[in-house]
């Protein structure tokens, strides 16, 4: 059977689809705003409609199409309010906890330290990983108060084990935030133990959004001893003068840049160029997203320090180093950003 597109049909090799017209409404379930999902929805009622068609040995086209109805402002309005207190109440309660993902070093593949991955207990004890509520906290203006405590988490381990090195992540508008800033100095001033442990990461993109408040950012914080990584290098616009004008530690090669590298001749040169920017300001280098023993070999021979990825190891809940640790309770020393939060 032929496939329309306008009045022509068109065909394969050696198959062809009969396209049947049906126009009608389809409702989405609540919460559900993609339009695969509503397409998946349609199948019954399409097989319901082919089956009348094949009974009664009538031909019909039958043309899709999907429509997006827009939420009205109340519906709207319930959604916000509802994704505000979901994240209110996780801190409150204290569901916010670290997934640790291994850094290793690329010549012995050694743990060198761990990146500090964010993660939600939902309250039926689901888990949700970051990308399920930080995109919604960053929209309501809630990442100040996930920073702070994503910091709070990172110390805590810190002081409980004193031989791991963690990498904490922070968003582009707590590196800005002057308010975090003076948290962290009243946390680690006077505590040689524990800010060398320390690596904040934050995104290039973040980093280049205002260059004169990043860069007095990464002063302070490096004054203190803590490390500071670019993350996601490569996906933005990062010249010789902003390398310079950052005085960052470390840069962490973004992981689009990694994957499939063996096969991509584009990316190894991309790679090439970025590690001679980085080693002309004697950086440190990690790339992202390492997922087989091949783009390992390849890294190390380009002159990436250290690899981070599934292949050495995906991120953890509970691992090994940390099972003896207490876990973490906010006291009255920690940030309030719950109680903030909810009289807000």
């Amino acid at each position: 059977f032929p496939i329309y597109e306008g009045e022509s049909p068109i065909s394969s090799e050696n198959t062809f689809l009969d396209l049947l017209r049906i126009e009608g409404i389809t409702p989405a379930p609540r919460g559900v705003p993609r339009i695969e999902v509503t397409f998946r929805l349609t199948t019954d009622r399409i097989l319901e409609a082919r089956a009348e068609d094949l009974a009664t040995g009538q031909e019909k086209v039958i043309k899709i199409e999907a429509t997006s109805a827009k939420l009205d402002e109340e519906e709207k309005e319930r959604m916000v309010t509802e994704a505000k207190d979901r994240v209110t109440q996780a801190l409150k309660e204290d569901r916010l906890l670290f997934a640790y993902q291994p850094v290793v070093d690329a010549r012995s593949h050694a743990v060198q330290f761990y990146e500090c991955l964010l993660r939600m207990y939902a309250p039926d004890g689901k888990l949700a990983a970051a990308n399920e509520f930080v995109p919604v906290a960053e929209r309501l203006g809630m990442m100040r108060a996930l920073d702070r405590r994503s910091l709070n988490l990172a110390l805590h381990d810190l002081e409980s084990h004193p031989d791991v090195t963690l990498a904490v992540n922070i968003s582009g508008v707590t590196a800005g935030d002057r308010g975090w800033l003076r948290a962290v100095v009243s946390r680690l001033k006077d505590r040689p133990d524990l800010a060398p442990r320390l690596i904040i990461e934050i995104t290039e993109t973040a980093a280049l959004h205002d260059l004169e408040d990043t860069a007095r950012f990464v002063s302070v914080l490096r004054g203190l001893g803590c490390q500071v990584a670019v993350d996601d290098f490569g996906a933005g616009y990062t010249t010789f003068r902003h390398l310079k004008a950052l005085t960052v530690d470390i840069v962490k090669i973004d992981g689009s840049f990694v994957r499939n590298l063996a096969q991509d001749r584009e990316n190894q040169l991309f790679i090439r160029n970025l590690l001679s920017l980085s080693q002309t300001f004697n950086l440190r280098t990690i790339a992202e997203c390492v997922g087989t023993e091949e783009e390992a070999e390849i890294l190390l021979e380009e002159g990436v320090q250290f690899l981070q990825g599934y292949f050495f190891g995906r991120p953890e809940i509970d691992p090994a180093w940390r099972r003896q640790i207490a876990p973490y309770r906010p006291g009255p020393s920690g940030f309030e950003e719950a109680g903030r939060l909810a009289a807000s």
